[in-house]
């Protein structure tokens, strides 16, 4: 419900209740929405189902303390097969470890769900009333949208349909995206945007209220070579709204053979 204008000593006075955090160190609270983009094979969709098994279990993820949370993660370009395929894998290797569900979770793949349409909100709507998760992942953002994803006008009527959501079900989002092709200054060098380098408007950047970048730090000669198990990557935070202390990035190593995510400074090679 919308809150009413307080004048200022009441509003001083007022003692609300702060939302709780999901992810530590004001990465996510309750009714909070995040943004996790990257480039092509930056292993973003892996890492989403990951923070779910973390969330789930109430486990770190990478160092971030979770709240045991219930998730709800759809996938819109990958088949219900394939996915199921790559999620096995990961849930092995991370049972393997002795982590354990708290929290239960539901997997969902729907190609054609929009979120700026009566229709797709009405779905998302029906799933939220019968599971009520914490946490809703939806991977990727473009595919959500109908309209022109560049357009702000049109991009608007996304955040506007996930803000409802989110007043409505106490719910938070999580959406994973994908970068822009960059571009060059005029000295040749890239041209650096911070978490506008997000393919689309700008309106992202503003609305989100934590983004989160995944790149690949390893080379391409290395990351040919199809005997190699680990692949390195950093994590980096572009907007933390309500971080306390600015976020340094995390160097991350992903395990190709067990599908794990480990902090590069706590990996052990035996």
């Amino acid at each position: 419900m919308p809150n009413e204008p307080q004048k200022w000593d009441e509003f001083l006075r007022w003692l609300p209740t702060y939302p709780d955090s999901i992810i530590g160190q004001g990465v996510l609270y309750q009714q909070n929405k995040m943004i996790l983009y990257g480039k092509y094979k930056s292993f973003k969709s892996m890492m989403a189902l990951y923070l779910m098994l973390c969330l789930a279990s109430g486990t770190e993820w990478l160092g971030f303390k979770t709240v045991p949370t219930k998730v709800m993660y759809l996938q819109l370009e990958m088949p219900h097969s394939l996915l199921h395929k790559r999620f096995r894998a990961m849930y092995d290797g991370w049972t393997a470890e002795g982590n354990e569900v708290q929290e239960p979770f539901w997997m969902w793949s729907e190609p054609f769900l929009k979120l700026d349409s009566g229709d797709g909100v009405k779905r998302i709507r029906t799933y939220l009333d019968t599971y009520k998760p914490g946490l809703l992942i939806i991977d990727p953002l473009y595919k959500v949208l109908s309209g022109n994803i560049l357009d702000p006008n049109q991009v608007r009527l996304l955040a506007d349909a996930v803000d409802q959501i989110i007043a409505d079900y106490g719910v938070s989002v999580m959406l994973c995206h994908h970068p822009r092709k960059p571009g060059l200054q005029t000295d040749g060098e890239p041209d650096p945007w911070g978490s506008d380098d997000m393919l689309g408007s700008a309106v992202f950047s503003w609305w989100a209220d934590s983004i989160l970048k995944l790149g690949r730090t390893d080379s391409k000669k290395s990351s040919s070579q199809s005997s190699q198990k680990y692949t390195k990557l950093v994590l980096s935070s572009d907007v933390i709204r309500y971080a306390e202390e600015e976020l340094e990035p995390r160097e991350v190593v992903f395990d190709r053979d067990t599908l794990q995510f480990t902090l590069a400074n706590q990996l052990v090679i035996i």
